[in-house]
């Protein structure tokens, strides 16, 4: 099942809704720009993506620790299919989204691990522990910067 927000087209749900989807005082919004008087293009571009990335958090902390799950379970030699699908889903998701926040290496680290669970399936091994262990501290790593928003982005419903 796909929840909102898993991929670019799930941000619609950012968009304003009721009055303010209409542009309230005499604006409207099209395709995720705002013809609000006085409200920069780009304004409103970077605070639907805020609250894109406000709401999206939690969900990608949740998929990271599932990846983080199944590379420990390779490592004790106990990882089973079902959590390796659901890690492999996991890093999709956010190799999907993550560059949308400005995120790109570490959606480059999740598509990486991806292809490594892939190989996973296709021929089950151990020693890629150690590269998927790197991966995930990119991951990580790549996450614990701020939201980076350029004014040049748009969004498209």
């Amino acid at each position: 099942m796909r929840d909102a927000g898993d991929t670019t087209p799930g941000i619609a749900h950012a968009c304003p809704t009721g009055a303010q989807r209409s542009g309230g005082a005499g604006g409207s919004v099209v395709g995720g720009v705002s013809s609000v008087p006085g409200v920069a293009r780009e304004t409103f571009t970077a605070g639907m993506l805020r609250a894109a990335w406000t709401r999206q958090h939690d969900r990608v902390n949740a998929r990271v620790e599932t990846i983080a799950r199944a590379v420990t379970a390779l490592a004790r030699g106990r990882l089973g299919e079902p959590l390796r699908a659901e890690a492999e889903r996991a890093a999709h998701m956010l190799a999907g989204s993550l560059g949308m926040f400005g995120f790109i290496r570490a959606g480059e680290a999740a598509r990486e691990l991806e292809i490594e669970l892939i190989r996973q399936r296709e021929s089950p091994c151990g020693a890629r522990t150690p590269a998927m262990d790197r991966l995930l501290d990119e991951l990580r790593e790549g996450l614990r910067g701020e939201l980076v928003l350029r004014p040049d982005v748009t969004l498209h419903r």
